[in-house]
């Protein structure tokens, strides 16, 4: 795609990016909308690079932004690469932005249903959406590299209006790796309904990079699911920082089965570090299973607490 603006693909299923429009280089207009509406006609997976020129509106000091002006964006059916490192200039950290602040309620950024298995979205900044980030009921979809409610600076995070990472249904095998996400209204992460194989590592949730800044949200993860999640690892880079959240930094409510919580770094929630509910827990308060680390006295600028 190669142009900021917002306007739909003149005829999805040609197989031809175009909104009927140019962009400010006097090309054939491919905007992000269009683009997603042209690979979901597709029935194989599809990638979307990023071409965009400085002249574009709404570049401004190598940053790209990429306003929703026409609705939400459609909810994606098929299999589909979003991939914003391939935009010139992409030098490890997101210089595209999707913002939604021009939304009403109820609209995510990016949708994925549960027939967009294996699609995957990289070097996204992604925020002020009114519900969720990234929602997605699919199979084996892949988060990487990506700031979810925090700009590119790495600082200013206006959130998005619900999660920022939501997976739901029965999602098998999704995976949300070394990612930036901060201040969502509701929690950072959530899994619920019977996702399994939930793998979550390497992310900075509810700080900045340096993990100095709070930038918080609701909670860092909450699950309900009925299935696996793994929160972090013992490889190299698999565990995440976790901190700065309102309540309970990770909340594991009564119906999960299997949550392994290994290698992270925990610290400066407002209530729990790892609330573990029981079934009939009402979820207030400190449980027989709660993980009260957070009520440790430590200094407030540099002291972790490693998960184990």
């Amino acid at each position: 795609m190669n142009s900021t603006g917002d306007a739909p693909d003149n005829n999805p299923g040609d197989d031809v990016c175009d909104t009927g429009g140019t962009n400010s280089q006097g090309a054939t207009e491919c905007t992000l909308r269009a683009a997603i509406e042209e690979a979901d006609a597709s029935a194989t997976v599809d990638a979307i690079g990023f071409d965009m020129s400085a002249t574009e509106p709404g570049h401004s000091g190598g940053i790209w932004t990429i306003s929703t002006t026409s609705g939400a964006y459609p909810w994606i059916g098929s299999a589909i690469d979003i991939d914003a490192t391939t935009q010139s200039g992409y030098a490890g950290s997101p210089i595209v932005v999707l913002d939604g602040s021009g939304l009403s309620s109820g609209e995510v950024g990016l949708g994925f249903s549960a027939t967009a298995a294996d699609s995957r979205v990289a070097g996204l900044s992604i925020v002020s959406f009114p519900d969720d980030g990234i929602s997605s009921g699919a199979d084996r979809v892949i988060i990487e590299g990506n700031y979810v409610g925090v700009r590119p600076d790495g600082t200013t995070a206006p959130g998005n209006g619900a999660e920022n990472v939501a997976m739901w249904g029965s999602a098998a095998d999704p995976i949300v790796r070394d990612n930036l996400i901060a201040a969502a209204t509701d929690a950072n992460v959530t899994a619920t309904g019977t996702v399994t194989g939930f793998v979550v590592t390497g992310n900075t949730i509810g700080t900045d990079l340096t993990g100095t800044l709070a930038l918080g949200g609701a909670q860092a993860f909450w699950t309900d699911t009925a299935g696996t999640v793994r929160i972090g690892g013992s490889g190299a880079g698999e565990g995440n920082v976790i901190a700065h959240s309102t309540w309970d930094n990770i909340q594991v409510a009564g119906n999960n089965s299997t949550v392994t919580v290994l290698g992270n770094s925990i610290w400066g929630g407002g209530q729990l570090g790892t609330d573990l509910e029981a079934p009939a827990d009402s979820g207030d308060g400190v449980t027989p299973n709660a993980v009260s680390y957070t009520h440790l006295t430590l200094p407030t600028t540099s002291a972790l607490w490693r998960s184990r």
